[in-house]
């Protein structure tokens, strides 16, 4: 009973009394939000980070981060609706939290490193076949999605590349599509060559100056790519 006594003592003065002036969880993600975006991180990382944290912090906003417990944390993340790639990223962001709050001095420990994190299979790429994209091509310049689709398509670009690229990178008459640091996915810039099949579709978007038509559209055509549209590139 006295070991019990003792460790609830040393557990209050630990956990309640050394962090009771610190922010709580909610205003702690606040704050990462606020500098993420000065420290010039993308924009769909910070929407990421957003979305990650506020899902924390509609459970544990109103506390501090001290005083959430390994069970409740545990508990928190073994959900059984999470698939094991987004319990992974959860747990990513939220360990961000732990180790953002423990370089502020408003906690001590990362509960996140104490938690096993499940095994995510790696899957296998999905490939277009020939009849999948012929209805991906003829199906998207209704809604103004060709550009954006044939540089997935043929140039090999990535969706969120895409969603980034301002078009005067693509270079028809150097037949190159320059990737600044800011468009590529680890901020190393690169050239992508323009092979003959590309050339021929955009270059009409090229001599219409066709400048992309913004970002809401830029990431309908990256859900394409990304072979979302399950009705469009179904057998």
């Amino acid at each position: 009973m006295e070991s019990t006594i003792t460790e609830a003592v040393d557990y209050y003065v630990e956990h309640v009394l050394r962090y009771r002036n610190a922010p709580t969880v909610a205003d702690i993600t606040q704050r990462m939000l606020d500098d993420a975006k000065q420290a010039g991180r993308r924009n769909w990382t910070i929407r990421d980070l957003r979305t990650r944290l506020n899902q924390f912090a509609f459970n544990f906003g109103k506390r501090q981060s001290s005083m959430i417990t390994l069970p409740e944390l545990e508990q928190w993340m073994d959900r059984p609706e999470l698939s094991a790639r987004t319990c992974i990223n959860q747990a990513t962001k939220v360990s961000q939290f732990f180790n953002y709050a423990i370089c502020h001095g408003w906690a001590d420990t990362n509960l996140v490193e104490r938690i096993s994190r499940p095994a995510a299979e790696d899957k296998e790429l999905d490939i277009f076949t020939v009849k999948q994209a012929a209805a991906l091509l003829a199906f998207t310049p209704k809604f103004g999605l060709l550009p954006c689709v044939v540089l997935g398509l043929f140039a090999g670009l990535r969706p969120a590349e895409i969603e980034r690229l301002d078009w005067l990178a693509v270079k028809l008459g150097e037949r190159s599509i320059i990737i600044g640091a800011g468009v590529a996915k680890k901020r190393s810039r690169r050239v992508m060559e323009i092979n003959d099949t590309l050339a021929a579709w955009i270059a009409p978007y090229v001599k219409r100056a066709w400048t992309g038509g913004g970002r809401r559209k830029s990431e309908k055509a990256a859900r394409c790519i990304d072979g979302q549209s399950e009705t469009l590139l179904a057998d």
